[in-house]
């Protein structure tokens, strides 16, 4: 089983409630830290929810550095597997993670097995989570908090403390959910329904 047939299983079946909500997002390939990681598929809703997808052709060399940047911004995170990873992805991931095992059908098609259930995730870091904003969605956040002048200047690493020091971690999820979900131009994925 390759990655693709795997994702498309996942908009598909997994996440199919997501693509007909309008209130939720799904972007595929995002970007974290800007651009250092990209998680497979992200839903964003309020919360940001991920799932990274392990296909029989990968490996899981990468996973503990993935995890470590995916760790830090996303709500809930759920792994996507074919049987060959579960042992090794049992040792890897977080018991707060989901398990996800992707099997083939008996008529081809792809099935799932949710091994493990994801729960919230305690270790999200608030300026992590800030580096999702381009650099004017930052500086509208600040105008709309009646910051002016030469702040909104200044580079993004001091938007984004200038703009944790504002919110809850609920509070600026639900802002940088809002934001990304109000971006033109995103590359969200073609609702498969």
């Amino acid at each position: 089983m390759n990655e693709n047939d795997i994702r498309c299983a996942v908009h598909k079946k997994l996440i199919r409630y997501y693509h007909q909500n309008n209130n939720a997002l799904v972007v595929d390939e995002l970007g974290i830290y800007h651009g250092k990681s990209r998680i497979d598929i992200a839903v964003i809703n309020g919360k940001l929810s991920g799932i990274e997808i392990k296909s029989d052709t990968d490996d899981l060399n990468r996973l503990s550095s993935q995890m470590k940047l995916y760790n830090s911004v996303f709500n809930q995170l759920s792994l996507v597997i074919t049987k060959k990873h579960l042992e090794r992805a049992l040792a890897l991931v977080s018991d707060w993670w989901g398990i996800v095992v992707a099997t083939r059908g008996p008529r081809g098609g792809t099935c799932f097995h949710k091994f493990r259930k994801a729960h919230n995730n305690p270790l999200i870091d608030p300026y992590a989570l800030s580096t999702l904003l381009w650099r004017d969605e930052a500086v509208e956040i600040l105008e709309a908090a009646g910051f002016t002048g030469i702040l909104l200047k200044k580079p993004k690493k001091i938007l984004y403390k200038a703009i944790i020091d504002l919110f809850t971690i609920e509070e600026l999820q639900s802002t940088i959910s809002y934001k990304l979900k109000e971006r033109q131009g995103w590359r969200c994925h073609v609702s498969p329904l």
